[in-house]
């Protein structure tokens, strides 16, 4: 099994930590600002799939505070390795629900992902939204580990 973890720091701990910054060099006084990181533990449950299989995804808050995400990471992106470069070869269908999913501090969220079943062999990964601070004022993404996928031919 793969893991990458992701911090990030978001624009709201960032004017937190330079509001503190200011008031500190004002008043002479040392103050740690608040964390409000947003970090991820991403693993995948193998190494190497064959087109048509579904990836395991798990998602786990590693960071101290509880997360959003998109409800189902229904904007999963799946990218192939073309050298240093990755390309998007499927990106998400259709719109997403409204509803975000909460993911606490230490749990962790599955997402499974169907890979097309006319995928040629190669190196892949998926790109999806970051889970969030509940007051981030950005969405980025995150990406799982890379894995390899053989084509299957009947």
């Amino acid at each position: 099994m793969k893991k990458i973890i992701v911090r990030r720091l978001t624009r709201g701990s960032v004017l937190s930590f330079a509001g503190i910054v200011l008031v500190t060099a004002c008043s002479g006084n040392l103050m740690s600002a608040p964390s409000q990181t947003a970090e991820v533990q991403i693993t995948v449950e193998r190494d190497a799939y064959h087109a048509g299989d579904t990836v395991k995804v798990d998602v786990k808050n590693v960071s101290g505070v509880p997360l959003t995400f998109p409800y189902a990471f229904c904007r999963t992106v799946l990218q192939q390795q073309g050298g240093a470069a990755w390309v998007t070869v499927s990106a998400p269908s259709g719109g997403c629900p409204l509803a975000l999913g909460l993911l606490s501090e230490g749990a962790v969220v599955t997402h499974i992902y169907a890979l097309p079943a006319n995928l040629p062999t190669g190196r892949y990964r998926l790109l999806m939204p970051s889970p969030e601070p509940k007051d981030a004022q950005t969405q980025d993404t995150v990406a799982t580990p890379a894995f390899t996928v053989n084509s299957v031919t009947l």
